[in-house]
């Protein structure tokens, strides 16, 4: 006689794994019968609870768990790799997503455990795989939303550094926290000059370029104020420690998968690439050390 399973053995005499049976096996139904079969065995596992309402989010209560296979793993991997988890949490979220298929196998609802046969690839996981998969760039039409937006809104058009850092963003590519420390004499003469703060690189950016968007930049600081008193062009992000809720303003403004201040760099490299510039020469107004980077940043 074979030995039976810890789920196998508590199916016997657990009536929510029975009426599971019964009704069907979908990812909700599943999920709960086995919240109410491993009540007294477990304590209460926060992460447990978020893997199990990450599984009912991406597939819907409804999908027969029957019917997820591997590569549907893989897309949920995906997914949750695009949430910006890193490695070592998605991996610790495999344990309790792969208890629902041990339950449900142990039911008879489904015959084999798609997690186990999904493997979790780490190499997905590395800054160079994240920049590609969860940065989207702005396109014109896009900024242009979200600039239209930013001065109509009751709220944010008298915040109006969100429109001015965009626009420098959008136009310069220039990372939030170098445009948080600008200095008044980074301008200069028709450029943009800053020394970077994470590379320690001094970048001199034409903002007159035609490829750069011939004076656009210009146009959208018109009403920037020039305070005397002031070393810094926005003193009062100096100290900010975070940024700006930027993927909620561009929900806000109707602009579809777009997250971070980021995705205005990466907006920044693909338009110049788009407008024949060569990378070594993007990669010097970005503060690329190295061209492979830059063509990272490019979509």
């Amino acid at each position: 006689m074979s030995k039976l399973s810890k789920p196998q053995r508590i199916l016997q005499t657990n009536k929510a794994l029975t009426q599971l049976v019964m009704l069907g096996a979908t990812v909700d139904q599943t999920i709960t019968a086995v919240t109410k079969a491993i009540a007294h065995l477990s304590p209460y596992d926060k992460r447990r609870v978020d893997a199990w309402r990450l599984l009912i989010k991406f597939f819907g209560g409804d999908t027969q768990i029957g019917d997820i296979t591997a590569p549907d793993m893989l897309q949920f991997y995906d997914w949750l790799r695009g949430k910006k988890l890193k490695y070592a949490t998605v991996s610790r979220l495999r344990v309790p997503c792969k208890q629902v298929w041990e339950w449900g196998m142990a039911a008879g609802i489904c015959k084999f455990n798609p997690v186990e046969m999904a493997p979790l690839d780490h190499r997905k996981f590395s800054h160079k795989q994240l920049e590609v998969a969860v940065r989207r760039p702005l396109t014109q039409q896009e900024f242009e939303q979200l600039i239209s937006f930013l001065d109509s809104h009751k709220r944010y058009r008298r915040m109006k550094f969100l429109r001015h850092t965009a626009s420098i963003g959008y136009y310069t590519g220039m990372r939030w926290g170098d445009i948080q420390h600008m200095q008044w004499d980074s301008f200069q003469e028709g450029r943009i000059i800053v020394h970077t703060r994470k590379v320690k690189r001094r970048i001199s950016i034409p903002i007159d370029h035609p490829a750069l968007g011939g004076g656009r930049l210009v146009e959208l600081l018109a009403d920037l104020q020039f305070d005397p008193e002031m070393d810094y062009v926005f003193p009062a992000l100096v100290y900010l420690k975070t940024q700006p809720k930027w993927g909620r303003l561009y929900r806000m403004a109707k602009i579809e998968n777009a997250d971070g201040f980021y995705s205005l760099r990466h907006a920044f490299v693909t338009r110049l690439k788009a407008n024949g510039l060569q990378l070594e020469e993007i990669a010097s107004y970005v503060g690329h050390s190295s061209i492979k980077t830059t063509m990272n940043y490019s979509h």
